[in-house]
C-alpha cells in the first residue's frame, strides 16, 4: 500500500527510472517488514491475550489446525476482497438513495437543492 502511494512521487523525480524506483521501494519495504515480523507477532499476541482466555486460545488453535480451519485461512483473502467489493457497492447504492431522499425532503421544505 505505502509503496503504491510513494512510488509515483519518486518516479516523478526520476523520469525514466520508474521500474528501478518501484523495485527498490518494494525490496526495502519487504525486507524491513520481514525483519520486524517478531514485533508484529508480539503485538498480535497481546491483542489476542487481552480478548481471549488461555482455554479459548487453545480452542482457536485447534480449530485453525483442523481441515476446516486451514480452509478458512486459505479462503480468507478472497472472502475479505469479495466482502469489501460488495460493501463498497452497497455503500454507494445506500449513499445515492439517501441523497435522493434528502434532496426530496429539502425540496418539500422549499430549500434550494441545486449543487
Amino acid at each position: 500500500f505505502m509503496v503504491g502511494r510513494l512510488a509515483p512521487a519518486f518516479e516523478a523525480m526520476n523520469p525514466g527510472k520508474g521500474a528501478v524506483v518501484s523495485s527498490i521501494l518494494r525490496r526495502e519495504f519487504m525486507a524491513v517488514t520481514a525483519e520486524r515480523r517478531a514485533d508484529f507477532e508480539e503485538i498480535i499476541v497481546l491483542v489476542y491475550d487481552e480478548r481471549f482466555s488461555a482455554e479459548e486460545i487453545d480452542g482457536l488453535l485447534t480449530f485453525y489446525r483442523s481441515p476446516l480451519g486451514r480452509r478458512l485461512i486459505e479462503e480468507m483473502p478472497a472472502i475479505v476482497d469479495r466482502s469489501m467489493q460488495a460493501g463498497q457497492l452497497l455503500g454507494e447504492e445506500i449513499g445515492r438513495e439517501a441523497l435522493r431522499r434528502a434532496i426530496s425532503s429539502m425540496q418539500e421544505q422549499g430549500l434550494d437543492t441545486r449543487i
